[in-house]
């Protein structure tokens, strides 16, 4: 009879890991299944934030090319007014 009850006893303890390790493969098992799901999510985040940098990184150029343009432009102004107010001839014909 106590080999019974011993061996019953190793039995439940036996079933009782077990039940524990299962349970833990099956929440690391979820785990991975989350993070499987959330991955494709992640990386579509990390390739709109490259866009975007690289929009930032464009319009910035393009807002420089035309700061520099009308700079120039401004700059070219500025040296026909002074080439006419310099000439007099000039100036009445742009009067």
């Amino acid at each position: 009879m106590a080999m019974a009850k011993l061996f019953i006893t190793g039995l439940s303890t036996v079933i009782t890991c077990s039940s524990a390790v299962v349970f833990k493969g099956a929440a690391m098992a979820v785990v991975l299944l989350l993070m499987l799901v959330q991955l494709p999510g992640y990386l579509s985040c990390l390739l709109l934030c490259a866009i975007r940098a690289a929009v930032e990184r464009a319009m910035a150029a393009t807002f420089a090319a035309a700061r520099d343009a009308v700079s120039a432009v401004t700059d070219a102004a500025v040296g026909w007014r002074d080439a006419a107010s310099s000439n007099s001839t000039a100036a009445v014909a742009f009067v």
